[in-house]
């Protein structure tokens, strides 16, 4: 089964995208399945590269070892990782934050989401590796400054500027996924988290829409940065000077930062974060 993460796994792509993709398969085939879902793999990575989707630039792909193997071979590398096995505490944590955003695209259903339902109650039993993702998510640092007004970069090749996905996008994925983990909500999309959020009655209706409207606001800007990096027009996709926009627009953005350090706050006081 071909399982897709990252924005593929949110049904979140947009018009710049890369691979994030695993591969599971049954057990018994031995040494012979392992070679070939191994040679299988290149061939996938590189037929996606033909169509348009880049490599994945932390090699979330499964040309990577890491990101392929049998049922019983995810099992264990599953549980060395939330048992942080591996000595590297973030790669340990980042590999989990990718994994949250599992989904089923093709091939045994049934296997994939054995492994996406396996995955979800890892997170859920071993509550330190979801509240080590809560710390990440309410630390991660939001494009708001001096007066809860934009901030922008004061000086170098971005002044006047702020990374649209970093500090703004990727935070409000980050948290509300959070959430969703957290009260064992099967959705990927954010805005199908919010919504199911709103209906189990952890948001309440005003932060539902909030957090929808940021989001709608914040990829209508990733989207238009992305055409004028295709175009030419500016080098990347994700750097934003908000003092070109109209003022509404600025506001926008704004209220959607307001939006989503209101949610940090709340998840910070959920899991008792200090």
């Amino acid at each position: 089964a071909l399982v897709s993460m990252g924005s593929d796994g949110r049904k979140e792509q947009t018009l710049i995208t890369d691979q994030d993709y695993l591969i599971v398969y049954g057990d018994g085939g031995g040494e012979e399945a392992d070679d070939w879902f191994s040679r299988f793999s290149e061939l996938l990575v590189e037929r996606l590269v033909e169509v348009g989707f880049k490599k994945c630039s932390g090699d979330i792909m499964p040309s990577n070892p890491a990101w392929r193997g049998s049922t019983s071979q995810w099992h264990k590398k599953l549980l060395a990782t939330v048992r942080h096995e591996n000595e590297d505490y973030a790669k340990n944590l980042m590999a989990l934050i990718v994994l949250s955003d599992a989904r089923f695209v093709a091939g045994d259903s049934l296997l994939a989401n054995e492994l996406v339902t396996l995955i979800r109650a890892l997170e859920k039993d071993y509550f330190h590796v979801l509240w080590g993702m809560a710390k990440a998510a309410t630390e991660m640092r939001i494009a708001l400054g001096f007066l809860k007004r934009i901030w922008t970069e004061g000086a170098g090749e971005h002044q006047g500027e702020f990374n649209l996905k970093l500090l703004a996008w990727a935070p409000l994925v980050m948290n509300v996924r959070i959430i969703a983990i957290n009260q064992g909500i099967p959705a990927t999309g954010t805005l199908d988290r919010i919504e199911t959020l709103r209906k189990e009655g952890s948001f309440s209706e005003g932060m539902a829409a909030g957090l929808t409207d940021a989001y709608h606001v914040l990829t209508r800007h990733r989207i238009f940065l992305q055409i004028k990096s295709i175009k030419g027009i500016q080098n990347d996709s994700y750097y934003l000077n908000p003092y070109e926009l109209p003022t509404n627009e600025r506001e926008q953005i704004r209220q959607a930062l307001l939006k989503i350090e209101d949610l940090q706050k709340v998840i910070h006081t959920n899991f008792h974060i200090v």
